[in-house]
């Protein structure tokens, strides 16, 4: 069994510097615990570029190494990246390193082109050369079944399109099922065989041609010989091309899916930027605010001294005013007792004054001036600063706005600190959006090449069916053609040949016959295998087993015998890690399995019920999750000594990840 043993990664991705994760030599399970955006997907990421050099981005091209290169160091100026992982197969050890760094003489390398990429495979301590190399990756871990070893939440759904017969994605799966089983060995052989045959059915008619019994006939069989061949060469032509739509198809899928998120990103960006104007045009509000509030804020911060200042002189005024009145009065009497004596006449009562009464009014008039002390010129001047002062004092604003003032700073504070987090997280998403290079989400292109993509599909695979049911209508002629030649000719050479040309079909029938047999033999384990671990992961007891199609696709049966029609989102997920789990028990080549937030979709229960059940899948199981996806405590809980170790993804900074 293929076990990673550890990678170690430098400048790649998030991870700044020299990072390594150990996975150990046990069968078990290792959990890699991060958040949102901390790095799980850049480390799957790693892994697929250690063993196949390169990373389908968002446009479904290879990532640029610029891309791959982590933001941070090269803003220091470090530019590339290096990724060794280390396994092991049975007794033989690997060190498996990629290093991608700036050609000699470029400083600041723009393109790939500025990069070199060395790539280094030790076997058992020798380095292999080149060739070796590479034969050796592809016998480890061939790129067309790595999705069954490294996946995510996203791919599981695709299982389900195994249920669909005209599903150009179900044939793509079904095609790396059987590799994975080792189908392609047995198939390949086959066609060898059918090769065999056909080169002896052309030294048999050969050999007719030269019997004049059969000559007519030979050669009608070597014009119907030649058309077989061309239908071949056809069907040969027709496949590699709808491989290739096929790829096409999915490099526009993943253009349509990741258009969304580009979608969703920009409208976040949109969003940022709207809450960046609206916190900047309160915090200018609240400034604007606080600075006229400063302007007379010193009066407040006054109005302990100038309350006492003013009550001092409203005290003072007071005596001066009560002065001011006594004198006004006396003054009053003064003029009234004058009145009197010079009329001899009160004008308030209209009494005569007598003489007698005269007396002593002028009497009481010398006392009374004697008595009133009129205003000194300096209490006079004192009178009117008092006054003075008093109004200058009342025009100040003696409202104590400092706790008004206060709140208002702390509110600036709070508007500053939501613009720079607003302004982080906008930093951020412009930086993810680098990553989609001059990508247009709203191009309706992409609508369009996908319907192109289906249209050829279908194209090429009526194409495809047409050419054989000319092959099979062909070879039925020249059966009957050969059955002919076979009854008129009695030359030796003919019968030579027939002889080995019939040992060869027999041959060919029974390599077929056992081929379709382990085929089904194949088809009965996985069903038998992810059967029981659907009914460990299952909540529903009343879904008794899976059942497997020609192509693949695993239905559920319920106990009365009826197929289940319309499944959960989450039971997909739950069918699909089985499927994944029987095929690993079932394949010639094992190894880890490495997922990706493979839990999105599934309950609690079902979480926990797959937690438990993820040793079963592989005999080395990495998993890559967020806080939240599934219980720390209860995960520890259900994998009890098959957990291995645990790693975390911590935030240092937005392009600067650490595992712990």
């Amino acid at each position: 069994m293929l076990r990673f043993e550890q990678l170690m990664i430098n400048n790649f991705g998030p991870f700044k510097g020299v990072q390594e994760l150990s996975f150990g030599d046990k069968d078990g399970v290792t959990i890699i615990w991060g958040d949102n955006g901390q790095g799980k997907t850049t480390l799957l990421n790693a892994f697929r570029y250690a063993l196949y050099g390169h990373i389908k981005d968002r446009r479904g091209s290879s990532t640029d190494f610029l891309i791959l290169s982590n933001i941070e160091a090269v803003e220091e100026g470090i530019y590339g990246f290096s990724i060794v992982l280390k396994m092991s197969n049975g007794s033989d050890k690997y060190i498996l390193t990629r290093d991608v760094h700036p050609r000699d003489g470029v400083i600041k390398p723009k393109t790939n082109e500025d990069f070199v990429e060395d790539c280094f495979l030790k076997k058992n301590g020798n380095i292999l050369s080149v060739s070796d190399r590479e034969h050796e990756l592809a016998l480890i871990m061939p790129t067309d079944i790595s999705r069954f070893f490294l996946f995510d939440g996203e791919l599981l759904q695709e299982y389900e399109a195994l249920l669909d017969e005209n599903s150009n994605d179900g044939v793509l799966i079904k095609t790396s099922i059987e590799k994975i089983l080792g189908m392609p060995i047995l198939t390949n052989s086959a066609k060898d065989l059918s090769e065999l045959v056909s080169e002896y059915i052309t030294a048999k008619n050969k050999a007719a041609q030269n019997d004049k019994n059969t000559s007519e006939y030979a050669h009608a069989m070597e014009t119907l010989i030649d058309q077989i061949e061309g239908h071949k060469l056809e069907v040969d032509r027709l496949e590699e091309l709808l491989e290739k739509e096929v790829d096409k198809l999915e490099a526009v899928k993943k253009k349509m899916s990741n258009t969304e998120k580009l979608r969703n990103l920009l409208s976040s960006e949109a969003i940022e930027i709207q809450a960046i104007e609206s916190s900047k045009k309160r915090r200018d509000e609240i400034k604007a605010d606080i600075n006229v509030k400063m302007k007379n804020a010193w009066q407040g911060m006054l109005q302990p001294v100038i309350s006492t200042m003013v009550v001092d002189i409203r005290n003072k005024l007071g005596e001066y005013n009560k002065k001011k009145a006594t004198i006004q009065a006396s003054q009053t009497t003064i003029r009234e007792i004058e009145y009197a004596i010079k009329l001899h006449k009160c004008r308030i009562c209209e009494r005569k004054v007598s003489d007698e009464l005269e007396t002593f009014l002028r009497e009481k008039l010398e006392l009374i001036r004697n008595e009133t002390m009129l205003l000194s010129d300096e209490e006079k001047n004192e009178l009117n600063s008092l006054q003075i002062r008093l109004n200058a004092f009342q025009s100040i604003n003696l409202q104590n706005d400092g706790p008004l003032i206060k709140s208002k700073i702390e509110d600036l504070n709070k508007a500053e600190i939501e613009i720079t987090d607003a302004e982080g997280r906008l930093s951020d998403i412009k930086k993810e959006l680098k990553t989609y290079g001059d990508y247009d989400p709203d191009t309706p292109t992409l609508a369009n090449d996908y319907s192109i993509c289906q249209a050829r599909i279908t194209e090429l695979k009526t194409g495809i069916k047409n050419e054989k049911k000319a092959i099979a209508e062909a070879i039925i002629t020249s059966d009957k053609l050969d059955k002919k030649i076979s009854s008129l000719s009695k030359n030796k050479d003919v019968l030579a040949a027939n002889e080995k040309l019939i040992l060869c079909q027999d041959i060919e029938r029974v390599f077929e016959l056992g081929i379709n047999q382990y085929r089904n033999s194949l088809k009965c384990n996985v069903e038998s295998d992810a059967s029981k671990l659907f009914a460990k992961m299952s909540l529903d007891e009343d879904y008794e087993k899976l059942e497997i199609d020609d192509n693949y696709g695993l239905e559920i049966i319920h106990k009365k015998g009826i197929k289940v029609p319309n499944r959960s989102a989450g039971f997909e997920h739950v069918v699909a890690l089985s499927l994944i789990g029987a095929l690993h028990k079932n394949a010639p080549l094992q190894g880890p399995v490495i997922m990706d937030s493979p839990f999105g979709r599934l309950g609690i229960k079902h979480k926990e019920n797959v937690t438990v059940n993820l040793p079963a899948l592989s005999g080395q199981v990495i998993l890559l999750v967020y806080d939240g996806e599934i219980d720390p405590a209860k995960s520890r809980e259900l994998l009890g000594g098959n957990l291995l170790k645990e790693y975390r993804l911590e935030r240092v900074s937005s392009f600067h990840k650490r595992i712990c």
